[in-house]
């Protein structure tokens, strides 16, 4: 340590050093320590984020498909691929850091550690949700549940049968789940949905309130909700507000109330 006394003038300055280029005892080792369990953690982080195995909810009619389990599998495996370049990333810098503990290198561990955790979170939440959802194909209401994706399925082939030129329906099938809530809703093929970090979701979801499920006199909403999917699935969102206020006025209709009914044409 250096110690000193000096007289100064008013309003001089001094800089003192103390200890200058000493460590604490057992600072390397603590920051070895540190920085390997930060690699440590990141690895461990990647492996959890595993494929859903067949049969893993199920091989009954209620499990899910294996269209399904493949769609969200296929997109585990997207941000598995980003969670193997985080831990790429961060093991070159904790080896830089370990070689050379300066500022920087130290600054670039946490950096990565803080960007790596938040796609972490991001993929945990997306893990749990499909986990969440299929998982509920192995409780009570499980007959239930497939009870709605045999109305989606059904409502589907009415409609596909049903067109001028025969065409395939989209796989996966709608896939029905509990969640509480005022009432049913759903989220279409192919939409940037928060439930799964803004990730296109692959299949349709129909979410169901369990006041819902235990009412079967009140599932009408279900082909309701499959409706929203057929307009998107078919691409008629861009069809039919243009018919709605032709076919309108040619009836009489004025063109204030035409467009009134264009407005709800996804409600019809």
């Amino acid at each position: 340590m250096v110690a000193a006394t000096a007289l100064l003038e008013p309003g001089s300055r001094v800089r003192v050093r103390f200890g200058a280029g000493t460590r604490p005892p057992g600072a390397e080792l603590a920051l070895r320590h540190w920085l390997e369990s930060q690699l440590a953690g990141a690895e461990r982080a990647a492996a959890m984020i595993r494929p859903f195995a067949d049969g893993e909810f199920g091989r009954g009619a209620e499990a899910p498909s294996p269209a399904h389990l493949a769609a969200a599998n296929r997109l585990l495996g997207g941000l598995r691929r980003l969670l193997r370049e985080g831990v790429t990333a961060e093991r070159e810098a904790v080896a830089a850091a370990l070689a050379d503990p300066s500022p920087a290198h130290l600054d670039r561990v946490g950096r990565l550690e803080e960007s790596y955790a938040a796609t972490v979170a991001a993929s945990e939440k997306v893990w749990q949700f499909y986990r969440d959802i299929f998982g509920q194909r192995q409780t009570r209401i499980a007959p239930r549940l497939l009870a709605c994706d045999r109305i989606g399925l059904d409502c589907y082939q009415a409609v596909y049968q049903g067109l001028g030129k025969a065409r395939s329906i989209p796989a996966p099938a709608p896939f029905a789940y509990m969640e509480s809530g005022r009432g049913p809703a759903t989220y279409r093929r192919d939409i940037l949905l928060s439930k799964i970090a803004r990730l296109p979701n692959p299949f349709p979801l129909i979410k169901l309130p369990y006041h819902r499920l235990v009412a079967p006199w009140t599932l009408g909403a279900v082909p309701h909700e499959i409706g929203h999917n057929l307009q998107s699935d078919l691409d008629l969102w861009r069809e039919i507000p243009g018919r709605i206020p032709e076919d309108l006025r040619r009836a009489g209709i004025s063109t204030e109330v035409a467009r009134i009914w264009a407005r709800w044409h996804k409600e019809m």
